[in-house]
């Protein structure tokens, strides 16, 4: 169930904002239609705000793994020097 909610946060959301909407204009209150309204603008730029956050944390995150790669890249072309041992 977690999933679900987690796969789907945005739309029902946005689904029970549009309720509370229809609603408060069914019932004849317009403060509550009012409300539903600011809900819903606030839940949407809200989203927005989350979607532009991962897309620069995955920016980060991929330039990171490429300068660790190319880290590693860099090192495996040096060879390491071997300890020679004396005997005595």
């Amino acid at each position: 169930m977690k999933n679900f909610y987690m796969k789907y946060q945005d739309k029902i959301v946005i689904i029970t904002d549009v309720m509370i909407i229809v609603l408060g204009l069914l019932s004849g209150k317009r403060t509550y239609a009012l409300i539903g309204l600011l809900l819903l603008i606030l839940s949407i730029y809200v989203f927005t705000v989350e979607k532009k956050n991962k897309e620069e944390q995955a920016k980060v995150k991929a330039e990171l793994k490429a300068l660790r790669m190319e880290q590693k890249r860099d090192s495996k072309g040096r060879k390491k020097k071997s300890k020679k041992k004396k005997r005595r």
